[in-house]
């Protein structure tokens, strides 16, 4: 225990550090839910502007007709195999990360139809306001890392990120997306 506390207030102080004032900006949507999942879904240990970013924004321009989840499945699916989407719509050759997509499609389908809203992007907005965990990202296991100046599981991660928010009275979900770009982009929040 006094091992957690010590690793605790060691992060404590990193993200006060990094973070003058309390994170407070919600995550960047874009415009539709097939390229926020898109976007989510891709930038999973990867660079993001020299990988995922440019996929989507080229999904985006040969796809503008592509508006729903329900319409990014159909896509999905109109090919042999998640993978064969995969590689010709997103230039990605790998096999679990088009697996990962197509779940992660047919997950949100089922879960924003449980909240209100007049558009599938309000109603995952919703969605994603009643969650309270955050991914074990790299970036995100990189940061708690550096803090406590020792490689640390996913489960740790995410215990001790978590008690920090509760402890310094943060948004896990904005202290999360501030933390990423930090991380991910190396640019500071703005």
């Amino acid at each position: 225990m006094a091992g957690m506390n010590t690793d605790l207030a060691l992060l404590v102080s990193k993200l006060k550090h990094s973070f003058p004032e309390p994170p407070a900006r919600e995550y960047d949507w874009w415009p539709t839910a097939p390229l926020t999942v898109l976007d989510c879904v891709l930038s999973l240990n990867r660079h993001y502007d020299r990988f995922c970013l440019p996929r989507v924004e080229q999904f985006a321009a040969n796809h503008p007709e592509v508006q729903a989840l329900e319409g990014l499945l159909n896509l999905i699916d109109s090919y042999p195999t998640p993978l064969e989407f995969s590689i010709k719509e997103l230039n990605y050759r790998d096999e679990r990360r088009a697996a990962t997509l197509r779940g992660v499609t047919v997950w949100l389908m089922g879960a924003q139809e449980r909240f209100s809203g007049a558009t599938e992007m309000l109603r995952l907005r919703e969605w994603a306001r009643s969650v309270s965990a955050v991914k074990p990202d790299v970036h995100i296991k990189r940061f708690v890392s550096d803090a406590v100046g020792r490689s640390i599981q996913d489960w740790e991660a995410l215990s001790l990120l978590e008690a920090a928010a509760s402890q310094l009275s943060w948004d896990l979900s904005a202290l999360d997306n501030e933390m990423w770009i930090l991380q991910a982009t190396g640019r500071k929040p703005e």
